[in-house]
């Protein structure tokens, strides 16, 4: 961890100063969503974000080799219980998180924590080695992986078996298939899977809050969204989640991904 942590620093120079990684929509985006802030302000957010992205960089590259022990350790679960109470109702649970803090050591934490498999969706790289890399590492962490475009099929095909399911669900949506919704002081497209799912399979829905808590360590908390999806009006459920990534990033927002073109698509007039 202390040479990674070290590699991370040299990284966190490149990414800023030589390639200026995406600096443009890091400022673009941090601007946007906080006007109110000054230009030096928003300097500071942007320096802290590039910072925690190459720990989360180096921090994922640990993955393929940290132990459960150690993951839990550095990746500490708070209120489990909550979603452990729903297992044991007989209940699936779905766990919806942002690209906020290590999303991918969050992932590994829930796994290890979890009494039954962690499904999560993911979307296969096309470059296979890093592909390979990838599944390697969240398999290795008790993750089950489904390809996106088989979630549905799998979740239909195997409606007696109790489900956890873990999905990010702030990407940047189909432009065909979205809602609109305000986020950080802009109109913004968000993804239908989420709530889709709830509805159709019956999930008991908790937001995943993944805090910073210092340079390689963090706690992840747990609230219950919905244990009756259907009976909200539609896109209610993505509202609230939307609303309560809004608040963790406006409490701290460097840990969360600003490079991210995720308001590429515009609503129309």
């Amino acid at each position: 961890m202390w040479v990674l942590r070290q590699a991370s620093n040299i990284g966190y120079f490149f990414l800023f100063h030589v390639f200026e990684y995406r600096k443009e929509v890091v400022y673009k985006n941090l601007r946007n969503s906080f006007p109110e802030k000054t230009d030096a302000e928003i300097d500071t957010i942007a320096r802290r974000f590039y910072m925690v992205f190459a720990d989360t960089m180096f921090e994922t590259i640990k993955a393929l080799t940290i132990t459960h022990k150690q993951l839990k350790k550095k990746c500490s679960v708070k209120n489990y219980s909550l979603v452990v109470e729903s297992l044991n109702k007989g209940r699936n649970a779905l766990l919806v998180c942002g690209h906020y803090g290590n999303w991918e050591w969050a992932g590994g934490s829930m796994a290890v924590h979890a009494g039954l498999p962690l499904k999560a969706a993911y979307k296969p790289l096309s470059n296979k080695y890093f592909n390979r890399l990838a599944v390697r590492s969240r398999t290795r962490l008790k993750i089950m992986l489904i390809p996106k475009r088989q979630l549905l099929k799998h979740l239909t095909d195997t409606p007696h078996e109790q489900t956890l399911l873990v999905l990010i669900a702030d990407q940047s949506p189909n432009p065909k298939d979205h809602y609109w919704t305000k986020f950080m002081n802009q109109d913004t497209a968000v993804v239908t899977g989420m709530e889709r799912i709830a509805r159709q399979y019956d999930y008991d829905v908790f937001y995943a809050t993944i805090h910073h808590v210092s340079r390689g360590k963090y706690e992840i908390t747990f609230k219950l969204l919905t244990n009756d999806a259907n009976s909200l009006p539609p896109q209610q459920l993505t509202a609230m989640f939307m609303s309560e990534l809004e608040a963790d990033i406006r409490k701290d927002p460097g840990p969360y991904l600003w490079s991210h073109r995720r308001w590429k698509l515009k609503k129309p007039a």
